[in-house]
């Protein structure tokens, strides 16, 4: 029996003419010179061409994947690169529509080789057909015209004034060996619209996309997708989901909102911010990464602290004890000098006993109050200027930072990742797409509180307002530009530990021929530093576009100086009582 090897052609050369091996060796010729080698070759037949394969295989020389029938392994390669043999049209064109059935990479390159003597049964206008309808750009068909003379066609996916493309263009070459004949058979395509519509699905989403109804989107998102289209010289048409403002999200078999609008082939491309999923991943195609987006917790301020604790506010822990250390120090070095022991270290040193109050005249200077007596001795001078220094620095510095405890509110302590949350069994979530980043965490996953895309500038109306207590998962650029409406009027609490950084891409439909061209404009907008610049201009970083000095401090009232005014009456009060014990004791001892 003879199978696909170069010892059937002998077999079989005499039944067929000689268009046919001229056909099986054109297709190698071109697959060398077009297609690259590191991928593996998809090569669908049915019997009936088997000379012309047994030709091509024999001249390639590359790696193949051989398939004759319409069954799909349990095990798939990517692949990128097919060529199609067939005796009738209509059986090309069901091939091609089983390819993009079955999620082949139909964007690209293709040879389809329609190998009969029966020529009217190879009609280049139904498989161009065929071709236009399943979006398939990069394709050659090769067809017998007559017994020796083969022809070459192609298309074009856009022409002018006509936005689909259907007709076929022969490619005229000469019968010689050069190689030249074959090299760029492959055209690029899609890189002039013609001013066709570039259909494209969002809505409205500040800082990233800010529709007008009249001109042009801007935004981050606006501003490239603007550019985009003025290169790719289409006309732009933005279309909204058609089930409301939504990413979108898998449900009954099918995607909803700006997913399900690409997914349905409603639109060229979606172009929403949403944070990339392994699940959107798996089935979109997307764009090169031209920039990023943080997906955080926010949350409500916490509750303030009171008044007076802002006394204790420039102060850390450090810095407290260090002054408490050193006053207990100055305490029980008072009380020693009450001692018997003190009092033979003076006889040593030849030093009157001191006849003051240590710990008070200690707290006098600390304060910065006058005393009336300096030591004696030189060596405890030099101890008190040293005092006077250390208090004149420590409490230069704490008003210096007091003025600016005074002006800020203080807070509770603020979250910091999202398992504080969960210990304090707060409720929390966000939109269904960003659950995904948590599947492998049950606690999270199973607590978490779906939303819709529209309740979120709700929830952020209440959390800026103090009156909910959910913590939502939220995209932090969109959280900043909700806050900076309100000029620092308004405010949230965003928790450090982020859910993901995200890459934002572009959404096309699964193995679309539009993300090469938008891709290789992605790449100069990003090298050029043209995204980042729009990205400056659009978002919270310049400061112009959001003006709080206004709002930055907030009057100081009566009750920031509570605590002043509660040390100075408590003070009061021990005085008094030091006037009154002392006043009493001495009466009793002139008795």
């Amino acid at each position: 029996m003879c199978g696909i090897s170069t010892t059937c052609a002998p077999i079989l050369m005499d039944d067929d003419p000689p268009v046919i091996l001229k056909l099986g060796e054109m297709a190698s010729e071109i697959g060398y010179y077009n297609f690259e080698w590191r991928f593996v070759t998809f090569v669908m037949f049915n019997i009936q061409t088997l000379i012309a394969v047994d030709v091509f295989l024999s001249k390639y020389n590359q790696s193949v994947i051989l398939k004759r029938g319409k069954y799909l392994p349990s095990q798939r390669t990517h692949i990128s690169q097919y060529v199609l043999f067939g005796t009738q049209s209509s059986e090309l064109s069901d091939m091609l529509k089983w390819l993009r059935e079955s999620m082949y990479d139909t964007s690209g390159k293709f040879i389809i080789v329609c190998a009969t003597i029966d020529y009217e049964e190879c009609g280049e206008d139904e498989i161009f057909q065929t071709i236009s309808n399943e979006r398939i750009l990069n394709v050659v068909v090769l067809k017998a015209q007559n017994e020796n003379n083969p022809q070459i066609f192609s298309y074009r996916f856009l022409e002018p004034e006509k936005c689909v493309n259907d007709i076929p263009f022969e490619i005229k070459f000469n019968n010689s060996e050069n190689a030249m004949n074959w090299k760029s058979m492959f055209r690029e395509q899609l890189t002039n619209f013609h001013q066709c519509p570039l259909i494209v699905s969002t809505f409205e989403q500040p800082p990233f996309m800010i529709l007008n109804s009249s001109e042009n989107p801007s935004g981050i998102d606006g501003d490239v997708l603007t550019l985009l289209s003025d290169i790719l010289n289409a006309t732009l048409v933005l279309k909204l989901p058609t089930e409301g403002e939504v990413w979108g999200t898998y449900e009954d078999n099918n995607w909803t909102g700006s997913l399900g609008d690409i997914y349905n082939f409603r639109a060229h491309a979606s172009m929403c911010s949403i944070p990339l999923t392994s699940d959107l991943y798996g089935n979109f195609q997307i764009s090169f990464t031209y920039n990023t987006m943080d997906i955080v917790w926010t949350a409500k301020l916490p509750l303030l602290k009171p008044a007076w604790e802002k006394l204790l506010h420039p102060l850390k822990f450090y810095p407290r004890l260090i002054l408490i250390l050193m006053f207990l120090i100055i305490i029980i070095l008072n009380s020693l000098t009450r001692t018997r022991f003190w009092k033979n270290i003076t006889k040593v040193i030849n030093a009157s006993p001191p006849n003051v109050n240590l710990l008070f005249y200690s707290w006098v200077i600390f304060l910065g109050l006058p005393i009336l007596r300096m030591p004696s001795k030189r060596n405890f001078v030099v101890f008190v200027y040293i005092w006077i220094w250390f208090s004149f620095i420590i409490r230069s510095c704490y008003q210096a930072a007091l003025k600016d405890s005074l002006k800020h509110k203080l807070y509770e302590k603020k979250f910091t990742n999202i398992q504080e949350v969960l210990r304090d069994k707060y409720p929390f979530g966000g939109l269904e797409s960003l659950r995904d980043y948590y599947s492998e965490d049950d606690d999270i996953s199973n607590n978490w509180m779906s939303l819709n895309f529209s309740n979120t500038y709700e929830i952020l109306d209440e959390l800026s307002t103090g009156t909910s207590n959910f913590v939502l998962a939220f995209n932090k650029e969109v959280i900043m530009d909700y806050l900076k409406q309100y000029n620092g009027s308004r405010k949230l609490q965003i928790i450090p530990e982020k859910i993901v950084n995200s890459p934002s891409v572009i959404y096309f439909t699964k193995y679309s021929a539009l993300t090469g061209p938008v891709n290789r404009i992605l790449k100069i907008l990003v090298e050029c530093g043209f995204i980042q610049r729009v990205y400056t201009q659009s978002t919270y970083l310049q400061s112009k576009l959001c003006d709080q000095t206004k709002h930055q401090y907030e009057p100081m009232n009566v009750k920031y100086f509570a605590g002043t005014i509660g040390l100075l009456i408590l003070g009061w009060i021990i005085s008094i009582i030091f006037f009154t014990v002392e006043a009493y004791c001495g009466r009793l001892n002139g008795k």
